[in-house]
């Protein structure tokens, strides 16, 4: 009589299942991971979101508040050791983004390392240290035969401590042979499992990105409107208006009433605080705007800041502000369109020279 073999197999749930109530959930964080009969590597979700004003880049760096900057956590784990030795490290979205193409490229030999230290020193004088490398050797001769590796991709990950050394202006390092190895992992990857392993990442932080990226944009390029009308008004104040008789008293051009400047300011201010109402989206890749003005150019209450009622050549009503230092460069083109009702072309709020709103 045969007798039956068991075989412990170990699954990794994908999805929810709702008839197993005993399946473990899965880390939220988690993005992809890659899993054999020795190690564990999974690649997790770091992003943060930079605070607009504080520079025209989505993923935020590491701030006063000591916070992360927005990165991709990688975690391994060695299950060949009587106790599992557990390692972490971080891995830059400009990291991710070339082993995500050196993936696709499979170069015969292709390295990348990184050292960090960070945290305070503990009693010994020695900080937090990690150290990453990953490369990938596609082959190599043996006996003078060339020998096809079929894991090519090594990841060795080691976490330890060492010296940190801090510069006259706050770079931050550590000191040469400071190191001391306490845990190290290394994961060996074929082409396709380390391809599938990086996949997923780049596809969640594109998401990511273009989840984030009108409203960031939009108020990013409010704060940039904002910051260059204070430094228009400290420049003027210093320097003398070498334009001033050339540019006609625009004030005396707008038909009386305070009705549309009372509109155009409401607009201004939505603008301010970024209501997605009020802000005329462009098909997707324009980066010029053709209109025709419908009115004079009239001064706002903000000294800097111009506006007309305009059309657009496809159609669109609304109105377009002018900063002061950016209208004196066209404004005699444009009056000269105004007089004979032609359209204008003027580039859009790309570098935030103009700002327009529909109606």
């Amino acid at each position: 009589m045969m007798k039956k073999i068991r075989k412990k197999v170990k699954v990794i749930a994908l999805g929810n299942n709702q008839n197993n109530k005993k399946d473990e959930k899965k880390n939220p964080d988690q993005i992809s991971i890659y899993m054999n009969n020795k190690a564990v590597l999974e690649l997790m979700n770091k992003l943060r979101l930079n605070q607009a004003g504080n520079g025209s880049y989505m993923h935020a760096l590491k701030d006063e508040n000591n916070e992360y900057s927005s990165c991709i956590g990688i975690n391994a784990v060695d299950y060949q050791s009587k106790k599992s030795v557990f390692v972490t490290d971080n891995l830059s979205i400009s990291h991710i983004m070339e082993l995500y193409e050196e993936s696709k490229i499979k170069r015969k030999d292709f390295k990348m390392s990184t050292v960090k230290i960070f945290g305070n020193a503990d009693k010994e004088g020695l900080s937090i240290a990690r150290k990453l490398n990953i490369e990938r050797q596609g082959s190599f001769v043996k006996e003078g035969k060339t020998i096809i590796k079929d894991y090519p991709w090594k990841v060795n990950m080691q976490n330890g401590r060492g010296i940190k050394l801090t510069g006259k202006k706050g770079e931050i390092s550590m000191k040469q042979n400071s190191f001391t190895k306490e845990k190290e992992v290394t994961v060996n990857l074929s082409d396709s499992d380390f391809f599938a392993l990086l996949l997923p990442v780049v596809t969640y932080i594109r998401a990511w990105e273009q989840s984030h990226a009108v409203e960031f944009v939009k108020e990013t390029q409010a704060a940039i409107m904002n910051f260059r009308g204070t430094n228009v008004n400290m420049k003027e104040e210093n320097a003398p208006d070498t334009e001033q008789n050339n540019t006609p008293s625009t004030r005396e051009n707008q038909p009386s009433g305070e009705k549309n400047v009372n509109k155009s300011n409401r607009q201004l201010e939505s603008y301010k605080e970024s209501d997605p109402a009020k802000a005329l989206r462009l098909p997707p890749g324009a980066k010029i705007m053709v209109f025709k003005f419908t009115t004079k150019i009239d001064q706002s209450e903000n000294e800097n800041l111009f506006f007309a009622e305009v059309v657009t050549d496809y159609g669109k009503k609304g109105t377009v502000w002018f900063q002061k230092e950016k209208l004196k460069r066209r404004l005699k083109e444009f009056e000269d369109a105004m007089a004979n009702e032609e359209y204008v072309k003027i580039y859009y709020t790309i570098d935030n020279e103009y700002v327009f709103f529909e109606e």
